[in-house]
This record gives C-alpha cells, sequence and structure tokens, in this order.
C-alpha cells in the first residue's frame, strides 16, 4: 500500500496542473480535448458556482469568464463536494480526470453505446490508487459537459443524469459493452412498441439478443424496473 501512494504522490509532484484541495467544495474547468484541468476554485471561491445546481452548460460558458478564466474551445465543468481530510488534494485531482478520461468517449458524445464498462477496480489499475479512496474521493461529483451532465455515483443507473461508472453487460458475441447501452435500447424498444403488442419479458430479452445483447429474462425485467416500465401486462392497453 506505502508503495502505491508514494507513486502516486511522485506523479503529483510532476504535474504543473491545479490541484483540487479537500475543503469540501471544489469548481474545475477542463479541456474537453486533452482532460487537463484549466482552472480549480477552492471553498469560498468556488461557492458561487456550487451553490447554483440549476445552472446548465451554457450558463456556466458565460459566468465562468467573469471570474477571470480564460476557457478552452470546448470546456468541461466539475463540481466536488466531498470532504475527506485524509485524501490529499492530488489524489483527488488525479482520481477525477482518470475517470473522465476513461470515459472519453462517452463524455464528449453522450452516448450510451459509447460508454465502457468502469468499476472502481477499472479506476484503481488506471490511477494504482486504492479502491477504497477512489469511492471516497468520487462522492459528490457532477462532470456538465457540452453533451450534458454526469455523476461519479456508481450506484446510479439514470441515463438522464448518468454515472461515469457502469456495471457492465455482455454481447452475443462475448464481447463486453456498458450496461447503460442495453437500458437505453431497452428504453428505446418501449417507445416504439405498439401498445396492443407490448413485449413480456422474455420477448425483450430475445429482442435485445437481436440488437446483440445477451440479457436473461430476469435481467430485463430488473432493468425495466430500474427505467420505470411498467409490465407488459399493464402496458397492453385494451387487452
Amino acid at each position: 500500500m506505502r508503495k502505491n501512494h508514494n507513486t502516486t504522490r511522485s506523479h503529483a509532484a510532476a504535474s504543473t496542473s491545479p490541484e483540487y484541495i479537500p475543503t469540501g467544495r471544489a469548481f474545475a474547468v477542463m479541456d474537453a480535448g486533452s482532460f487537463d484541468i484549466v482552472r480549480v476554485f477552492h471553498a469560498g471561491a468556488a461557492s458561487p458556482f456550487v451553490a447554483a445546481d440549476g445552472d446548465d452548460y451554457d450558463s456556466l460558458v458565460r459566468k465562468t469568464p467573469d471570474a477571470g478564466v480564460t476557457l478552452p474551445g470546448r470546456p468541461i465543468f466539475v463540481f466536488h463536494d466531498t470532504y475527506d481530510g485524509a485524501i490529499g488534494r492530488a489524489v483527488i485531482r488525479r482520481v477525477i480526470r482518470a475517470c473522465v478520461t476513461y470515459q472519453a468517449a462517452f463524455i464528449r458524445t453522450g452516448d450510451p453505446a459509447a460508454c465502457r464498462p468502469m468499476a472502481l477496480r477499472d479506476i484503481s489499475a488506471f490511477t494504482r490508487i486504492d479502491e477504497s479512496v477512489i469511492s471516497r474521493a468520487t462522492r459528490n461529483v457532477r462532470v456538465i459537459a457540452p453533451v450534458g451532465e454526469f455523476t461519479l455515483n456508481a450506484a446510479d443507473p439514470s441515463l438522464e443524469a448518468p454515472s461515469l461508472f457502469d456495471e457492465g453487460a455482455t454481447r452475443t458475441d462475448g464481447s463486453r459493452c456498458s450496461r447503460k447501452a442495453v437500458l437505453a435500447t431497452l428504453r428505446r424498444m418501449a417507445s416504439e412498441e405498439d401498445p396492443a403488442e407490448a413485449l413480456t419479458d422474455e420477448e425483450a430479452a430475445a429482442a435485445l439478443s437481436r440488437e446483440g445483447f445477451d440479457v436473461a429474462r430476469r435481467t430485463v425485467a430488473k432493468y425495466r424496473n430500474l427505467l420505470g416500465i411498467p409490465k407488459w401486462s399493464e402496458r397492453r392497453r385494451g387487452v
């Protein structure tokens, strides 16, 4: 363990990027091309941004230059609102940047199909930082990109403000894909179906198989519940 932390500190010492400070609040501006951190506001300086939970991407683009920041061509904004005095500022910076970099295609496109399966162990292997530290460092993080908003809540299956963490799923060819890709496909199928011919979970599993996803009937039921899609009997109006 000591070796891992020393490695982390040596990497951090070589970096000239601004660093997160575990003061409870931080607002960072990143470059969507390189994912370099351009500027970080801490504590009180971050309050005008962190307090504005309703801010969308366009409003942040307008207000951030007022704070003296020269924005990159396509900025990404990161809110961090976690206090953990046991985690150093360089570690928090490395963890968040690693998560964003790992899901670069997803953040740039917003397409669930571009999302990669990502677990704590993946970021641990990527950064050589312990999983428990990564778990604490990613609490209450929001990433606002041109295509939408993301979180780092590993337990959140939402597609509206999706987490960059993803437990993954299996394709019929044995390769891995994101669970979000399956959820998005299932939601599309439900929205396009004829209510008089709503698919059962077994039929939906077969339809997902034709789309290239290896999903069992019980998993379809689980995903359907996550998405708030009623059972087929409730969707078959007039039957």
